[in-house]
C-alpha cells in the first residue's frame, strides 16, 4: 500500500513537472528568442553584417510595441537592448537610413484575416536585416494533384507572397519556384492543361526543381538543417488554420533572415547548388502539401480570378452552361477509389439525397450534370426529372471532357452551383464564378472525422460570399 502511494506521488509530481515545463515554454518563447535574436544581430553588426547604428536608432525611435503586445510588458525590447550605446554625438544631425527590418507596413490594405503584422511583431522579434545583404528568398513548392488541386497550391503559395510583399515592411521578395511530382503521366497532363488552358501560365516553368533531379527533398531538407541548425520546412496539417500558416511562414521567414545576417560566410552573394545544374538561394522555404486553407485566399479573390483565367476562345471553354440552368458537379470518388473513398468519408449524393440538395428549385426549373464520369451521371436524370426538373448530362453524348473543360463549366454558372465540399474542383470553380447561389454538402462521417474544423471554411471560402453560400450535412447510410 505504501509502495502504491509512493507511485502515485512520483507520478503526479511528474505530470505537474511537465505540465509547468510545457507552460514556461509556450508563455516564455517571446523573451528567449528575443534575447537570442539580440545576441544574434549583435554579433551580425561586429562582423560587419548588421545594420548601422543611425538605422537601429531610427527603428526604436519610430516604432511603438502594441498595448498587448508581450514586448509592452516591460521585458526589453530588441531595439532597446540594440542600442545600450548611444551614437557618437554628430551634431544632432542623425543621417535618415531606410529600416531594413521585417516590421508591418502602414500602408499595407486592411484585410479581415489574421495579420503578419500582429505575427511578426509579437510572436517574432522583427530582425535586422543588412543592408542590401537579403535580396530574395525561395519558396519552392511542391506540387501534387491535378487541375484543381494544383491551382489550389499555387494560389495559397501567390497569396503567400503577396501578404508577404503588403504586410511587411523590408527588403525581402519572395521568388516562387516549383517542384514537380513523382507520377509523370499525371504531372505531364497537368502542365499541358496549364499551359493550354491558362494565358497567365503559358510562359511558367512547373519543372524547375524534379524529384529525380533533387536528391530528394526530405535529403535537401535534413541538409539544409544540418547547416544551419534549424527547419525550413512549412507542412500543412489537418488542423491548419490561416493563422497557423502566416504564423509557420513568419518563423520560417525570421530565421532565415537570422541565418543570413550571421552567418559567418557572405551567404546572400553566395548560392549553394543542390540540385544539379541550379542555384537556390540558401537557405529557402520548402512548402508541401495541398494547402486547402481557405481563410489564407481571402483578400485576393480577384486578383486569384485573374492569375487563373481561363482561355475562352480556345476548346478549353467549349462547354458552358445556360444562364438558367443550375449546375450539379458529382466528383465520382467512389468510381475512382471504391475502396478508399468510403473509409475517407469521401461520400457523394445518390439520386436521392441529390433531390434533398436541390428541394429549392421548383417545377420547370433547368439542371446541367457535370462531372468526371459523365457516363455514371444517368441515373441522376430519372429521379430529377420525377419533380419536375429539366435536367441534362453534360456533354449530351456521354463522353468524359477534359478537366479544364468541366472546370470552365462550373466557373460559368450564373443561377447556382451544388457540389460536394471535399471536391477541390467544384469548391474553386464555385469560389471564382459569380454564381447566385452555392450549395455544398458534406456527409457526417467526413465531417466528423476529418474536417469539423474546416466546415466554416468550406462552406463559406470568403465572407464576402457568405449569402451565396448554402451548407448542407448529410447523414450516413
Amino acid at each position: 500500500m505504501v509502495f502504491r502511494k509512493k507511485t502515485l506521488m512520483f507520478a503526479l509530481f511528474a505530470v505537474f513537472i511537465t505540465s509547468a515545463f510545457k507552460f514556461l515554454t509556450h508563455h516564455s518563447v517571446v523573451l528567449v528568442e528575443i534575447q537570442q535574436f539580440t545576441w544574434d544581430a549583435d554579433l551580425a553588426v561586429k562582423r560587419g553584417h548588421g545594420l548601422p547604428e543611425s538605422s537601429i536608432n531610427s527603428w526604436k525611435n519610430n516604432v511603438e510595441p502594441q498595448k498587448d503586445s508581450p514586448l509592452n510588458d516591460g521585458t526589453p525590447s530588441p531595439a532597446d537592448e540594440l542600442t545600450e550605446e548611444k551614437p557618437e554625438d554628430d551634431g544632432g544631425q542623425i543621417p535618415p537610413a531606410k529600416s531594413h527590418f521585417c516590421l508591418p507596413n502602414p500602408h499595407a490594405p486592411s484585410v479581415d484575416v489574421p495579420s503578419w503584422r500582429e505575427l511578426v511583431k509579437i510572436h517574432r522579434p522583427a530582425l535586422p536585416i543588412a543592408d542590401g545583404l537579403v535580396e530574395e528568398v525561395d519558396l519552392v513548392v511542391h506540387l501534387s494533384g491535378e487541375l484543381a488541386n494544383r491551382i489550389f497550391e499555387l494560389a495559397v503559395a501567390h497569396a503567400i507572397a503577396w501578404r508577404a510583399e503588403e504586410d511587411l515592411d523590408c527588403s525581402v521578395r519572395i521568388r516562387l519556384s516549383f517542384l514537380s511530382q513523382k507520377i509523370k503521366g499525371k504531372n505531364a497532363s497537368t502542365q499541358h492543361n496549364f499551359k493550354k488552358c491558362f494565358p497567365q501560365w503559358r510562359d511558367k516553368k512547373f519543372d524547375e526543381y524534379d524529384e529525380d533531379e533533387m536528391e530528394c527533398p526530405d535529403c535537401v531538407l535534413n541538409r539544409m538543417k544540418q547547416n544551419f541548425g534549424t527547419d525550413f520546412k512549412i507542412e500543412d496539417p489537418n488542423d491548419m488554420t490561416a493563422y497557423d500558416v502566416y504564423d509557420q511562414f513568419s518563423q520560417t521567414l525570421n530565421k532565415i533572415l537570422s541565418v543570413r545576417n550571421n552567418s559567418t560566410t557572405d551567404v546572400g552573394e553566395k548560392t549553394v547548388s543542390f540540385v544539379r545544374g541550379h542555384d537556390l538561394t540558401v537557405p529557402f522555404v520548402y512548402m508541401s502539401g495541398c494547402w486547402q486553407i481557405w481563410p489564407v485566399l481571402q483578400g485576393y479573390r480577384e486578383r486569384l480570378r485573374h492569375l487563373f483565367q481561363i482561355d475562352e476562345d480556345g476548346p478549353c471553354c467549349n462547354l458552358r452552361p445556360d444562364p438558367d440552368e443550375t449546375v450539379l458537379h458529382i466528383r465520382g470518388f467512389l468510381n475512382e477509389m471504391p475502396r478508399v473513398a468510403p473509409q475517407l468519408g469521401f461520400t457523394e449524393v445518390d439520386p436521392a439525397r441529390a433531390v434533398e440538395l436541390l428541394k429549392h428549385l421548383s417545377p420547370g426549373d433547368r439542371v446541367a450534370l457535370v462531372g468526371r464520369f459523365p457516363e455514371k451521371l444517368w441515373g441522376y436524370v430519372g429521379t430529377l426529372k420525377e419533380q419536375g426538373l429539366e435536367v441534362r448530362v453534360v456533354p449530351n453524348e456521354g463522353k468524359r471532357v477534359a478537366p479544364s473543360v468541366g472546370f470552365c463549366f462550373i466557373q460559368h454558372a450564373k443561377r447556382g452551383i451544388a457540389g460536394m465540399a471535399m471536391s477541390t474542383f467544384v469548391q474553386l470553380g464555385a469560389f471564382f464564378s459569380d454564381a447566385e447561389r452555392v450549395d455544398i454538402y458534406l456527409y457526417d462521417r467526413g465531417r466528423k472525422e476529418y474536417y469539423s474544423h474546416k466546415l466554416d471554411d468550406f462552406f463559406t471560402p470568403d465572407p464576402k460570399l457568405n449569402d451565396r453560400y448554402h451548407r448542407h450535412i448529410f447523414k450516413d447510410k
